[in-house]
């Protein structure tokens, strides 16, 4: 019991180990090395655990093929490894595999090269473990689920890819090693995993005469390849690699590869160079050697000796490579009856097996067979009649046919035969002569196939003849001798016929009579297939089902069920069916019931009736799990009509988990071919869109409507269906179908996310798909705007600022949306440069409509001086706009002018325009309040000195100004001398006297200043002014503390300064209020001080006056110079 909990335990600490390596591999998808890192962990961990590991993690693994690159190669690599270790895990990985193989991933060569490795290197696996589990119906789907896949990875042969090929290659020879007879002389090698001997006669899926006769196949695919003009040098040479290593391995094809061998070197493509023939023929006479080295090439040695001499073998080579007890092989090879040609290895139940197979099988062996008794035959005839003389006949005859100059690919190929006139070279030479007059169909083999094949059909014929001839003779002879006739007596006779009263049948017993006629018809299946008229067989069954009733279940249901009961050999017959009734509903074809006036006759019956038994069909495909077979597909893909209610199966064959990806190749294939139903077949798709499971669903949806707008035949369709989609958004509530489990009563984030997500997915590649959306977004509600507000990033990004057609979304947006361009130019503006023509649009947006200023945010740079400045206090007053304000600043500081590559203000210019800014309300004042401190964050310490200085010439003095310095002594408080003079100057020029408001931030921002501002206070302060300033902090409540800090003041000040303070002054400061009475010597040095003040104020305000008199004259003078 201990022991299980501590397994227990360990168990979870792994599970929870691989689950976080998973997580932390998520978690750096922007690093695909480290995220391989982390997936390498996991894998240790999985592959080195018990099953169920593996099988509950794997999902996770297999999701990261959506990623980078790498992350896709080391998951293809993972799923070799895993169904090395489990074969179980096929069932999984055999989508992941085929959604790899698709469009989009065909384009990258890396991808498909190591989906088609892992695949070869997999297959005898996956079959070694398909053949142990006959009884498992999963196994049995996965198993055909895989051969699908080889079958399109087949297709690849005629890639364009060089290396592509190559590795079809090498997968071919995989599928013959494991799909064909392991011998005791079979060379060890690969083909040791699994055999056709491994697996049994009886097996629940797996035909051994269909895997042998897919091995042949193959085979003979790889023998064709070596016979192309156009092959590339590395593929021929993969091609002999293969077909020597099926030799060795496989002996029982020695013949055929041998065969093949002397056609490659007696033709060797003309498109290789020198080099490559060179190369091919040492690879040809390596190999050849190696065969020759094997027992089970003993009959063929007379051949292989003649190629490897053509080749260039020497004779010590030959016999170096031949076996040393080569005389015993062949006293063997004679006991056991070998020949040149070993025959196959020959089954218990044969008989048994499949009767398409066996009859195929059968005639292509009699072929084959009598193909090579023709070639021995004339090679036998030539043989005989091939001396110096006829050699000689053949060059002179040729002669007159040869070119002038040698040609060059006849120099490359061109070798010397080193045993000329030999008898093995003339049989060589006889052999190549017998393959070309047989192929060519003349010659003396050829000639008495056929007399046999006459021979062999004439007998019956004549047996049937003579039996006619001797029974005519006898009834001659009977003639001949019987006596002349005479009349006789009339005699009554019992008429059998006359004399019975027929009773007619009842409709009950007609119908069970035609019931039985009709299972007797389909009984005899068998034997029409046997007897080469099966089609005929199908065209009886259909119209004994379609032709004499037009509403029986009976016959319908037997029919269907006969079809669903061996539905892998009954396409034909269920497809013609279905043609039947198409003819019928069009009128090209008739039921015997349409001839009565009971209304049954018309088009809409008609036409109900082939909807009926299709969705018969589909729906026991459906209900028995077969919409994975190949007949479900054929039916839709080539039936006349797909009906609604079909479509509605093919709607929920691709939901399924496992098998959905064969049905959306269903759905495609039908939306490309079949253009009178496209709308339909479309909005299939696109609702499927909506559903969130299975999880490939909508991955699959959206690459397949990528697909369709690359076809300027869909494109239109496509735009125009993405459009009435997003009409839906308009309803008040969701449509039905938007949703999977149940019906959904309102709108909310999931269900717009659900709706928007395809058609934001194409926007990527298609932006005239922005303007539809701005439609909808300006009538639409509040959730819709935020959805698609954080949404549409990726694609807008992925569109391009130089794209024409976001100017025409700009140009003609719709009232309402201007946030959505807002947020369109925005994100199209953050890695590239606006372009002057969206700036003209998008200053034309905001001035016609007075649309939101936020609008302009992302072409600040592409604004003049005045346009920036004529929307500044629109940013910085209204309340709706505070959040942007920083923006704003950020981008017109540190952004460049996309004509001049200048600043578009410097901060002394914005802080002076910003001071120019009008509030007119209580709030709009604090806003901007609020908003200079902001504004200050951005500037260094001398441009905000240099605006001061310039902001002090502004008259009147803007009352923000007072809060300027109380933000900058906050900020620098280094700047305190400078702000002293600051407050020197604004005190000697009496611009703080302006305006009630002006003094009141003016002593406001004294009382925030302290320090800075006591000197000035206490120098240049009149009494009066010093009073009127006590008075306010009085008000305030804070006179007391006020005069306390000035009296702590006092002692920093020079001794001349102290002298400028009026004894008035000095007294409040110190606290003498309480003393009556003041000398007339004090008041009248007060009186001076106080007079000298005024002077020079008055002296301050004379040079300013001369100096703005100067500003205007100089600025006269520029103007009418420009």
């Amino acid at each position: 019991m201990e022991e299980e909990v501590v397994l227990m335990e360990s168990s979870d600490s792994v599970s929870t180990s691989i689950a976080q390596a998973i997580s932390n591999a998520q978690s750096s998808l922007s690093v695909p090395s480290e995220a391989v890192k982390h997936l390498e962990t996991a894998e240790k961990l999985l592959l080195n655990g018990n099953h169920d590991l593996l099988d509950n993690f794997l999902d996770e693994m297999l999701a990261f093929t959506k990623c980078e690159l790498t992350l896709i190669l080391y998951v293809i690599d993972f799923i070799e490894r895993a169904c090395k270790k489990e074969p179980e895990t096929v069932k999984k990985t055999v989508p992941v595999l085929s959604d790899l193989l698709s469009t989009e991933n065909t384009s990258n060569v890396k991808v498909t090269k190591r989906v088609i490795t892992v695949v070869a290197n997999i297959y005898p696996y996956i079959l070694k473990w398909a053949v142990g589990k006959g009884l498992d119906s999963d196994a049995a789907g996965a198993w055909e689920a895989f051969s699908f896949l080889k079958g399109r990875i087949l297709q690849f042969i005629e890639n364009d890819n060089e290396g592509v090929r190559t590795i079809i290659i090498k997968f071919m020879e995989q599928i013959v090693l494991a799909q064909s007879v392991k011998t005791t002389e079979s060379e060890s090698g690969r083909g040791d995993i699994i055999s056709l001997s491994d697996i049994p006669k009886d097996h629940r899926f797996i035909s051994c005469r269909k895997v042998q006769a897919d091995a042949n196949n193959n085979l003979k695919s790889l023998i064709d390849q070596t016979a192309l003009s156009h092959i590339s040098a590395q593929n021929l040479v993969s091609c002999v690699n293969v077909l020597c290593t099926i030799a060795r391995q496989r002996p029982d094809y020695m013949g055929k590869v041998i065969e093949a061998l002397e056609g490659l070197h007696a033709n060797l493509p003309p498109t290789l160079g020198t080099s490559q023939v060179k190369s091919v023929r040492k690879e040809l006479k390596l190999h050849i050697l190696r065969i020759l080295r094997l027992p089970s090439s003993v009959p063929f040695h007379p051949r292989l000796t003649v190629l490897l001499s053509d080749l260039g073998a020497s004779q010590s080579e030959i016999n170096r490579a031949i076996p040393a007890n080569i005389a015993e092989l062949k006293r063997k090879g004679k006991r056991t009856g070998d020949s040149s040609e070993p025959s196959t290895k020959k089954y218990k139940g044969d008989e048994e097996d499949d009767e398409y197979g066996v009859q195929t099988v059968r005639q292509k062996t009699e072929a084959e067979e009598q193909r090579r008794r023709a070639v021995d035959i004339t090679a036998d005839f030539i043989f005989s009649k091939l001396d110096s003389k006829s050699a000689l006949n053949m060059v002179l005859t040729s002669l007159p046919k040869t070119p002038d100059r040698i040609p060059q690919h006849f120099l490359a190929n061109y070798t010397p035969a080193s045993v000329a006139g030999s008898e093995a070279q003339r049989r060589q030479i006889a052999l190549l002569l017998a393959h070309q007059a047989t192929e060519a169909g003349v010659g003396p083999g050829v000639q008495q196939i056929d007399n046999e094949k006459i021979s062999k059909n004439e007998k019956p014929a004549i047996k049937e003849e003579s039996i006619l001839a001797s029974v005519s003779q006898m009834k001659i002879g009977t003639l001949k001798e019987s006596k002349p006739m005479v009349a006789q007596k009339t005699k009554l006779q019992f008429d059998l016929i006359q004399t019975t009263v027929a009773q007619k049948l009842t409709k009950e017993e007609t119908m069970e009579l035609f019931k039985m006629a009709f299972s007797r018809v389909m009984n005899a299946e068998r034997r029409a297939v046997q007897g080469g008229t099966a089609s005929l067989h199908n065209s009886i069954l259909v119209r004994l089902a379609s032709r004499y009733q037009i509403n029986d279940d009976v016959f319908e249901k037997l029919m269907i069920d006969f079809i669903v009961q061996e539905h892998k050999i009954r396409t034909d017959l269920a497809l013609l069916w279905l043609a039947e009734l198409y003819a019928q509903y069009q009128g090209f074809s008739y039921c015997f019931n349409f001839k009565t006036d009971d209304g049954s006759s018309t088009p809409q019956v008609r036409l109900e009736r082939y909807n009926r038994i299709m969705v018969g069909l589909l729906n026991e495909f459906v209900t028995n799990k077969l919409h994975r077979e190949a007949i479900f597909h054929k039916i839709l893909l080539e039936v006349p009509l797909v009906t609604p209610a079909a479509i509605n199966f093919l709607k929920r064959a691709c939901l399924d988990e496992t098998f959905g990806a064969f049905s959306m190749t269903t759905l495609r294939e039908l939306i490309l071919t079949r253009g009178r139903q496209r709308h339909e077949m479309l909005d299939v798709l696109f609702e499927l869109s909506f559903y969130e499971k299975p999880a490939h669903l909508r991955h699959s949806c959206i690459d397949m409507v990528r697909e369709f707008c690359e076809l300027p035949y869909l494109k239109t369709d496509i735009r125009n269906h993405l459009v009435d989609q997003l009409e839906l958004l308009k309803l008040p509530n969701p449509p039905d179908f938007l949703s999977q489990d149940e019906t959904l009563s309102v709108w909310d984030e999931s269900t717009y996310r659900s709706a928007l997500h395809l058609y934001i997915a194409v926007l990527s590649t298609d932006a005239s798909l922005l303007l539809p959306l701005a439609r909808i977004y300006a009538e639409s509600s509040k959730d819709f705007k935020m959805v698609v507000q954080n949404s549409i990033d990726s694609a807008v990004r992925s569109i391009g600022i130089h794209n024409q057609e976001i100017l025409k979304f700009v140009e003609e947006c719709p009232h309402g949306a201007e946030p959505l361009v807002a947020k369109v130019v925005n994100l199209l503006t953050e890695r590239d440069t606006v372009t002057k023509d969206l700036v003209v649009r998008l200053k034309a947006l905001q001035e016609e409509r007075n649309a939101d200023v936020r609008t302009m945010i992302p072409v600040l740079n592409g604004l003049e001086k005045s346009d920036i400045i004529r929307i500044l206090p629109q940013f910085v007053l209204k309340s709706v706009n505070q959040r942007t304000v920083r923006n704003v600043f950020k981008k017109i500081l540190l952004g460049r002018h996309i004509d001049t590559g200048e600043p578009i203000l410097s901060g002394v210019e914005l802080v002076y325009e910003y001071h120019l800014i009008m509030p007119s309300t209580s709030n709009e004042v604090e806003t901007q309040i609020e908003n200079l401190k902001d504004l200050i964050e951005y500037l260094p310490k001398e441009a905000i000195a240099n605006a001061v200085e310039k902001i002090i010439d502004i008259r009147p003095i803007p009352v923000l100004f007072y809060s300027t310095l109380i933000a900058v002594i906050d900020k620098y408080p280094s700047l305190d001398s400078f702000l002293s003079n600051v407050l020197q100057k604004l005190i000697s020029k009496e611009l703080w006297k302006e305006s009630e408001d002006t003094k009141y931030a003016f002593f406001r921002a004294l009382s925030h200043l302290k320090l800075v501002a006591y000197t000035p206070i206490l120098s240049c302060f009149s009494t009066d002014e010093f009073m009127e300033y006590i008075e306010f902090h009085k008000a305030q409540g804070t006179k007391n503390e006020t005069l306390r800090s000035l009296k702590e003041h006092l002692p920093t000040l020079s001794t001349h300064q102290q002298k400028s303070i009026s004894s008035l002054m000095m007294d409040m400061i110190k606290g003498r209020d309480d003393r009556k009475e003041i000398d007339k010597e004090e008041r009248e040095k007060d009186r001076e001080r106080d007079k000298e003040r005024e002077e020079r104020r008055q002296r301050e305000r004379e040079r300013e006056k001369e100096k703005s008199k100067k500003d205007v004259r100089r600025d006269s003078r520029k103007l009418s110079a420009e």
